[in-house]
């Protein structure tokens, strides 16, 4: 594998994380806004708006990744762009088997992670 290197025939190399879930057992918790910081200015120059400025793609669930929300997108950055973080909100109150995460990224560009954190508030017993 070449360090750069970000397809393979052609096909996109595909970046899955899908971080610990997070909870507050027993207790649920609100997912008030969560925060990826990503390796910053990875688009390239292209003619391909996928590559030129990448998408991240954002999945959650509720029941340990049984089921999964619809796919949201955010934006990584532009080539040259800096101090990316990426910030999500909306996310909704969860029960006692907590939050998965699942973020993804097939551009055919560096593809890096470097922080996540979420900003969350324990329900009352």
């Amino acid at each position: 594998m070449s360090s750069t290197a970000y397809s393979e025939s052609e096909n996109p190399l595909e970046m899955i994380i899908q971080p610990p879930a997070v909870h507050a057992y027993p207790q649920g918790l609100k997912i008030r806004r969560a925060f990826l910081d990503v390796i910053p200015g990875v688009g390239t120059v292209s003619s391909d708006t996928d590559d030129a400025n990448p998408d991240l793609i954002v999945r959650h669930s509720f029941d340990g990744g049984l089921n999964w929300s619809a796919e949201r997108h955010e934006p990584i950055g532009a080539a040259g762009k800096r101090l990316t973080r990426v910030r999500m909100k909306n996310f909704g109150k969860l029960g006692e088997d907590g939050f998965q995460f699942q973020f993804r990224v097939s551009a055919n560009v560096i593809k890096g992670v470097t922080g996540f954190a979420v900003d969350a508030e324990p329900l009352r017993a």
